[in-house]
């Protein structure tokens, strides 16, 4: 199968715009820092999912 151009630039986009464009805000409650997302966004638990997968990562150095 052959990718046009246009259609990687779509699957970009449409990516950054579920994903990246979050709807949220960045807390800081007792020294750890919070994302609060809106309950209705329809993203949430992809977005969360995605998160919690990388830090469950191994870490290295």
């Amino acid at each position: 199968m052959s990718w046009d151009p246009i259609d990687k630039l779509t699957v970009a986009a449409t990516l950054a715009r579920r994903l990246l464009n979050i709807p949220g805000r960045l807390d800081c409650r007792s020294g750890r820092p919070a994302l609060r997302l809106p309950a209705t966004w329809p993203w949430a638990d992809t977005f969360t999912t995605a998160l919690r997968r990388i830090r469950n990562l191994p870490q290295r150095c």
